[in-house]
């Protein structure tokens, strides 16, 4: 989606996000491009979050579940590390097991988070963005386009986040390196395409959208020289080493929380949040059309990114 840059410097969404430094992958709770030569550093981001393109940035903004008209259930904002990736010695920022993994540690996100990976260039981030069909793609790298999240300006007519800071947990800018979606985690978004219809006032229903939606992006980050990765959350660390692995943004529902759809089965009920944080044009109808049986209880808090 693209938003009024101005109208998150009103809200200090950017005028606070500093940059994070190389490219990124994502999903929702639980084929990628390398760039360039030496270790680079793979991000997944998962859950409720918008997500605004810039030129040669993207901004990510994650939502407060909590905050809302009509709150959904409790969501999480977490930085997900590999225990044995943190250096311990130099990460000062408090941590818990994560809910998801044990093996893996979670630190809260909140305010400005930035990502140090030794690249201080100008701006120079890319992204998968083809056009996207309403076929379920055909194998994994069919997947690579973020158009592939919930396409706001399309489903709802909006342009720009107006949103209140409150509204946002955390805010995450993205300049170097490459994003781009995956195959959906779950059972619910490699099977299902979803159906958008507005019916205006007096007038007959009509396709706004229809289109498969995935529930996972991927930056991919070139670290470089010696550098360690660094992340900071408002004024503490996570410092990890060089050759870690994986990385995880999330924002989503306790895990051990079963999570609940309330009208269709598969559901999409989250949009309700990005629908109250942008300036909607109309409320869509949201069909899902599965191609196969899905259990009532599949997937309920299954959530792409707004995009």
């Amino acid at each position: 989606m693209k938003l009024d840059r101005r109208e998150f410097v009103r809200i200090g969404a950017l005028g606070s996000a500093a940059a994070l430094s190389q490219a990124c992958q994502s999903a929702c709770w639980g084929g990628s491009r390398v760039i360039g030569p030496g270790h680079a550093l793979r991000m997944q981001l998962k859950g409720l979050c918008i997500i605004e393109r810039l030129q040669k940035t993207v901004a990510i903004h994650l939502v407060n579940a909590s905050a809302l008209t009509t709150p959904l259930d409790p969501h999480y904002a977490f930085l997900s590390v590999p225990t044995a990736d943190v250096d311990t010695g130099a990460t000062n920022a408090p941590s818990v097991t994560d809910p998801a993994d044990a093996a893996r540690t979670a630190f809260t996100l909140n305010g400005t988070v930035t990502l140090d990976s030794g690249n201080h260039g100008a701006p120079d981030l890319t992204r998968d963005e083809n056009p996207v069909t309403d076929q379920i793609p055909a194998n994994a790298d069919d997947w690579k386009s973020i158009n592939l999240g919930v396409n706001l300006s399309k489903v709802c007519g909006s342009t720009k986040i107006t949103g209140m800071p409150s509204q946002f947990t955390a805010h995450v800018t993205l300049e170097h390196g490459h994003l781009r979606a995956l195959k959906p985690e779950g059972s619910v978004g490699p099977v299902t395409v979803w159906e958008f219809i507005h019916t205006p006032l007096g007038g007959a229903p009509q396709q706004v959208a229809k289109q498969p939606m995935t529930n996972l992006l991927l930056c991919t980050v070139n670290i470089a020289g010696n550098t360690q990765p660094t992340f900071t959350i408002g004024s503490q660390k996570v410092v990890l080493k060089k050759s870690a692995g994986d990385v995880i943004l999330k924002n989503l529902p306790d895990p051990h929380v079963n999570g609940h759809c309330s009208t269709t089965v598969p559901c999409v009920d989250h949009l309700s949040a990005y629908l109250e944080l942008v300036d909607k044009q109309f409320t869509p109808e949201v069909v899902p059309h599965a191609t196969q049986i899905i259990s009532p209880s599949a997937d309920p808090n299954y959530c792409p990114p707004g995009v």
